[in-house]
């Protein structure tokens, strides 16, 4: 008896089920900036530091999915082909960011992402800003407002 239970202890069934948790959070930043044409990393992982290979990791942009990943399994969103990945080697240590090439003006925005465990979801949205056009915006300043008064 002893030693089937010590069996079941070592084997990866008792890992998964002791790694099972409902107490884990999404940890990322609200805000990332990056330039047109750069590759942006949207940096979120599971706190505590959990394996999230058998869980199921969905990013979204409003309601398009970007990037679904699945029974091991990375499937990349439609008009993101190409250009979206996770870091699958990172997985193992609850890495579930989210990387974006070749970004285009209408890659800004909110993206979220959506960690599924069980019945347990959890979630973490980031905005992506160009940071080109965040700069634009700071070097507009009252000067810049020419006010030539009212029409005469």
């Amino acid at each position: 008896m002893y030693d089937s239970n010590l069996q079941f202890l070592k084997s990866p069934a008792c890992k998964r089920s002791l790694q099972r948790t409902d107490e884990f959070k999404l940890i990322g930043p609200r805000q990332t900036e990056h330039q047109s044409g750069s590759a942006a990393t949207l940096s979120c992982h599971l706190s505590p530091e959990l394996s999230a290979v058998d869980m199921e990791i969905r990013w979204f942009k409003g309601t398009d999915c970007v990037c679904l990943y699945k029974n091991r399994q990375v499937t990349e969103g439609r008009g993101y082909e190409g250009r979206v990945s996770l870091f699958t080697q990172e997985l193992q240590r609850g890495n579930v960011s989210l990387q974006i090439r070749d970004l285009t003006e209408s890659d800004t925005g909110d993206y979220l992402c959506q960690v599924t465990d069980g019945d347990t979801t959890k979630e973490c949205t980031i905005n992506v800003e160009d940071s080109q056009n965040s700069r634009d915006d700071e070097d507009t300043g009252p000067e810049d407002d020419e006010d030539t008064g009212p029409e005469v």
